[in-house]
């Protein structure tokens, strides 16, 4: 049996069992979802037990400006789905590989928590970040959203941060140095994710603790602390580095939540090692105080006690549905 924080996310499409989405009034300062007390394989949302399903590239709904969430909100309703998971920060080089993804916006329709206000140009041309001013766009959006989101009985992950992959996609980052007025960030990408550089950690739970202000009231949120936080590239940060760093996030984020008297879940998964082949380890995750619930990306390499499962590349469509069945039934 897994531990109690067994609860998943399936970045893979979507599935066959579902619950209808309700409509209601957007909920606040309700108790929000959390762990099912009978079965915590499940989720609990407004009194009822819950599974969490969705198709997973939608990550820019909210920082893509010209995406018509209103839209995608009414469809996903339709189809019976029950979540949605929305970048805050990130956001994807464009390339040939998934190329219609809504976190890959074009540079000027790309919505930060921070605003560009120039002097000077950033690395994709656009004006420098201001790295002292919160970005009002971005939150007015993020609040419309999981307004209409709530109302169709929708949950919403709020993924803070994420692995940021290659130096050309750190290359768009507001947080890198090239990027914004007040030069935070002259760090190499791995770094990005770990305690190495305080200006960094600074901006991040700052903005960590901006997001939980926002949106704590809203029943139908969750937070993710880092999409696919990995370590161990030669001459960085080793994983658990990077771990040391998502604890530090989830400190901050629940020490807002207490302030705030709110008690949402925070989820993620402990990093992976890139090293000598991309390989995800979880025990840590299930058996730390960290995390709530464990959010679970199909990938080789998947260690669960003692056990090693290949789940396969959903980016690659090469999921392994046995071994999904045997990583699930665990």
């Amino acid at each position: 049996m897994l531990p109690p924080a067994a609860a998943f996310e399936i970045a893979a499409g979507s599935t066959l069992f579902t619950s209808q989405p309700r409509a209601v009034s957007p909920e606040k300062s309700k108790p929000p979802i959390s762990i099912d007390p009978q079965n915590p394989r499940y989720f609990s949302f407004r009194g009822k037990p819950l599974v969490l399903i969705a198709p997973s590239e939608h990550y820019g709904s909210v920082v893509n400006r010209r995406f018509d969430f209103a839209r995608y909100l009414a469809e996903a309703a339709d189809k019976k789905q029950t979540m949605t998971r929305t970048f805050l920060l990130f956001r994807e080089l464009q390339g040939t590989r998934n190329p219609s993804s809504p976190v890959k916006p074009e540079s000027p329709d790309y919505i930060a928590p921070w605003p560009r206000t120039g002097p000077g140009k950033a690395m994709d041309g656009e004006p420098k970040y201001d790295l002292d001013r919160w970005n009002p766009e971005l939150f007015n959006r993020l609040h419309q959203f999981l307004s209409l989101a709530s109302n169709y009985g929708i949950v919403v992950e709020l993924t803070l941060f994420s692995n940021t992959y290659a130096d050309r996609i750190w290359a768009l980052n507001p947080l890198r140095d090239q990027n914004n007025l007040q030069g935070v960030g002259a760090v190499e990408w791995p770094e990005y994710t770990s305690l190495k550089d305080n200006q960094i950690v600074s901006r991040q739970t700052s903005f960590a603790r901006k997001v939980i202000q926002e949106t704590s009231e809203f029943d139908n949120v969750y937070y993710e602390i880092c999409n696919e936080p990995g370590g161990g590239q030669p001459g960085h940060v080793s994983p658990a580095e990077v771990d040391l760093w998502q604890a530090e996030v989830g400190r901050v984020i629940r020490e807002e939540l207490r302030k705030l008297n709110r008690s949402h879940l925070v989820v993620g998964q402990q990093a992976f090692n890139y090293l000598p082949q991309v390989n995800q380890a979880l025990d840590a995750s299930f058996n730390g105080s960290l995390l709530d619930a464990v959010t679970v990306h199909p990938m080789p390499n998947l260690t669960l006690g003692g056990q090693t499962y290949q789940l396969g590349n959903f980016m690659s469509k090469e999921l392994r549905l046995a071994d999904f069945r045997d990583f699930f039934l665990t």
